[in-house]
């Protein structure tokens, strides 16, 4: 090869566009349903979820050592995935650790807000239900969102760890107990004497179990609503700042991540990894691979 040959073969290696990469952290299952909605509408990107299966769930950890976890992990899996951008993938996290990771990380950070503004803008009742976790309901942040985008509408929450727990266990067997979803909706339909007709699902496990709660539900008028299609819009947003491409060849892989040892984590692993095959069926991904991290 002489020197113009290599000069040539140098320029084109250079011209490769460059596929995206997204992390998506979770304490489990949500970074799925998150993920799912990325690679819906962006078809050129390579796509990390993150399991922080050893810290599940996030409701239950104080703010301090919520933000401490959440730079710890970005700060490991930086090096190794080299995200563009970074999803936080939890309502809680969201709300109490966005402010120390855009301090801390020269990237874009997005986090997840529960869809009040878009419930309102559907509901015809003038009430919508907001599932959530616990957490969730109880945060500031989540009664200024009401504030700001429902000064007219009755809003009623629910907060449920059982449906983040079936959510996990729906992953293993495809096989729960819908007693307890039934449940666990009519405790928040039951809040309102007009009828609910939009509930948001205001945490990223939700969407998982989506169609098991419309099952479980006679009223076939209420309409769904999570934050998933709006998270990846942002995302997009976000990759077009940067200037790398959207839109091209389908990612042919989809990666899968879990905090824990090998041996702790084999089970959940290989349960996701087997969830994924059929969750991300559509999207063409060609192999699933699964990683544990020691953290």
């Amino acid at each position: 090869m002489n020197n113009a040959d290599l000069l040539i073969s140098n320029i084109a290696v250079k011209s490769m566009p460059t596929t995206p990469k997204i992390l998506v952290l979770d304490s489990g299952a949500g970074c799925l349903s998150i993920a799912k909605e990325i690679s819906q509408l962006i078809s050129h990107v390579d796509i990390t979820c993150f399991a922080d299966i050893a810290m599940f769930p996030y409701g239950t950890l104080s703010d301090e050592i919520l933000v401490a976890r959440q730079v710890n992990l970005v700060s490991y899996l930086a090096p190794i995935v080299k995200p563009d951008l970074v999803v936080v993938a939890c309502n809680t996290a969201s709300t109490v650790a966005l402010d120390a990771l855009r301090n801390k990380f020269d990237m874009p950070f997005i986090g997840v807000v529960p869809a009040i503004k878009p419930a309102v803008k559907l509901t015809r009742s003038g009430a919508i239900g907001v599932l959530a976790t616990p957490a969730t309901v109880k945060r500031p942040y989540t009664q200024q969102l009401i504030g700001e985008f429902a000064d007219k509408t009755e809003v009623f929450m629910h907060g449920s760890n059982k449906l983040v727990l079936l959510s996990e266990q729906y992953i293993v067997s495809r096989n729960i107990d819908s007693s307890i979803l039934k449940h666990e909706l009519n405790l928040l339909l039951k809040k309102s004497v007009k009828p609910i007709d939009v509930v948001v699902l205001a945490c990223t496990h939700f969407p998982l179990l989506q169609q098991l709660l419309a099952n479980e539900n006679t009223d076939s008028s209420i309409q769904w609503v999570d934050s998933g299609r709006a998270i990846a819009q942002r995302a997009q947003f976000w990759l077009g700042e940067l200037k790398l491409p959207t839109a091209g060849e389908h990612a042919k892989k989809l990666e899968l991540r879990f905090s824990g040892t090998k041996q702790s984590v084999l089970a959940a692993a290989n349960n996701y990894a087997n969830f994924a095959a059929t969750y991300f069926a559509r999207h063409q991904y060609k192999s699933i691979i699964v990683h544990t991290d020691d953290i």
